[in-house]
């Protein structure tokens, strides 16, 4: 990725992780760790530009990407609240309070 046009987490300053949001089980709903989906993954890479503008959500593409700083897996998205610098507190608690409610609600919304 082209540093001018990407943010690039990689190495220390990635720890490796993506968190799913799991709300299959009741008792259960959390955001759990879990691997990359490309098993060579050294890193991801953010896009600073938005490709799309929802009313709660802002869409940037999202990759994975190896040692030889290149792309590697399939493109994904990375969907940002609009409201989310809203939240007072930036505690990581409070962020993934944020996150819960949110997903919870679009789980919701799929059932109707």
């Amino acid at each position: 990725p082209n540093k001018q046009n990407w943010y690039t987490y990689e190495g220390k300053s990635w720890d490796g992780v993506r968190l799913v949001y799991s709300h299959k089980n009741p008792k259960d709903q959390k955001f759990k760790p879990m691997p990359p989906l490309h098993p060579n993954a050294f890193g991801v890479a953010l896009d600073k530009k938005f490709f799309g503008e929802g009313a709660e959500r802002l869409v940037r593409e999202f990759r994975e990407i190896g040692k030889s700083q290149k792309f590697i897996g399939p493109k994904l998205v990375a969907k940002e609240s609009r409201f989310q610098m809203d939240v007072s507190n930036t505690d990581r608690k409070e962020i993934e309070r944020f996150h819960k409610t949110f997903c919870d609600t679009q789980e919701r919304a799929q059932r109707l």
